[in-house]
């Protein structure tokens, strides 16, 4: 989003960015490798309410962990909830200098649902919140599902894909879904070769992944969620994709 008489300059370290704050995060600014020794740490975590992770103690224990940039899902949150907890913000603010908030804006929804984080320890260059514009559009668009830094030298998607759903409806959007997140990436790679999915795809990509989960899934007569071929199959085309 780009306003008259703002910074053009990235916040400095520790300032949270929302899609709202009035901040232009410009292209030609200096931002930082990804890769600063030929390696990066990273990771996709749902962490399924970032309040009640804190209040476990969990996110203490993952702060404790060396990542180079964290993808979180399903925070769960507004971002006016969770600046309620300085502890947690000191906490995170020591570790990730540079974090953006993409929660759920949709009125039906309301702010406990989906939502996703970026946290980073480099400098990115530019943050995009939601698809690439020029990408197949997905109705709602306002649910927090798809963030995306980009570096110096490389790009990290995060994302929080629909859950599988039973009825006509909930397949075909998610068929939307998938084709617009496949456009985006596409997208992205055309700006930066190398792309990293730091996302909950809900998908099993083997059988195997799944085994844990069967044992809950109460219509044995049915395919676990996430292992159809409906949802593996948009799955296994981004990922040839982008390979």
């Amino acid at each position: 989003v780009v306003k008259k008489n703002i910074p053009k300059a990235l916040p400095p370290p520790g300032l949270f960015i929302t899609r709202q704050d009035p901040y232009v995060l410009s292209p030609e600014l200096q931002g930082e490798a990804l890769f600063t020794d030929g390696t990066a740490r990273c990771v996709a975590f749902n962490v399924q309410s970032l309040r009640n992770l804190d209040r476990r103690g969990g996110l203490d224990v993952f702060l404790r962990c060396p990542h180079d940039v964290a993808g979180l899902s399903e925070i769960q949150s507004a971002v006016g909830k969770l600046r309620e907890r300085p502890k947690m913000w000191q906490a995170i603010h020591s570790v990730y200098p540079y974090c953006a908030w993409h929660p759920c804006q949709c009125e039906t929804k309301g702010s406990g649902y989906s939502g996703v984080a970026i946290w980073s320890r480099r400098r990115p260059v530019r943050i995009v919140f939601g698809f690439l514009p020029g990408t197949t559009p997905w109705h709602p668009t306002d649910q927090g599902r798809v963030l995306t830094f980009f570096y110096t030298d490389c790009a990290v998607v995060g994302c929080y894909v629909p859950a599988p759903q039973a009825s006509v409806e909930g397949q075909a959007a998610r068929r939307r879904f998938d084709d617009s997140f496949r456009g985006h990436c596409l997208g992205v790679q055309k700006e930066v070769k190398f792309v990293i999915l730091l996302t909950d795809s809900n998908v099993a990509r083997y059988d195997e992944d799944a085994s844990r989960s069967k044992p809950w899934w109460p219509h044995k007569a049915l395919p676990c969620p996430g292992t159809r071929p409906q949802e593996r199959e948009p799955f296994e085309n981004l990922v040839s994709t982008l390979n």
